[in-house]
């Protein structure tokens, strides 16, 4: 196969909306985290503790999340693809890391190094919800 054969079978579509689908609801269970966090594991502080603890949590939050989110969604994909899975898996897999790191220089946060720890999560879900198949 030939490297423009290989380029078209790249399902584009899937690849990106897959990894906004999955951005969104990521989002979303961290900041509900947060607030359970706020309201009831450890109330009574004002507002800028918990401001900086969302700041801090947020990467390890996302690690711990982004690993079953990888694997499901990557397990269901590779189940209804048949040609050139682990391409559009990992191409999946760094384009929601690209949009993990905008978002992370959105709201000021820049990169860190546990930023490693939660993208290995993200890449490791991937690669073995493919191999689970």
């Amino acid at each position: 196969m030939n490297i423009k054969q290989q380029k078209s079978s790249l399902r584009w579509g899937w690849i990106v909306g897959l990894a906004f689908l999955l951005h969104v609801p990521l989002l979303i269970l961290t900041f509900l985290y947060i607030q359970f966090y706020s309201f009831q594991i450890n109330p009574g502080f004002d507002d800028q503790f918990y401001q900086d603890y969302a700041f801090n949590s947020r990467i390890w939050i996302n690690a711990a999340l982004s690993f079953p989110f990888f694997l499901v969604s990557c397990f269901l994909w590779a189940r209804r693809l048949n040609d050139h899975i682990m391409n559009n898996i990992l191409i999946m897999t760094v384009a929601f890391v690209m949009l993990d790191i905008v978002s992370e220089y959105i709201w000021g946060g820049g990169l860190e190094w546990e930023h490693l720890i939660a993208h290995g999560a993200k890449f490791l879900g991937g690669y073995l919800g493919v191999r689970l198949t």
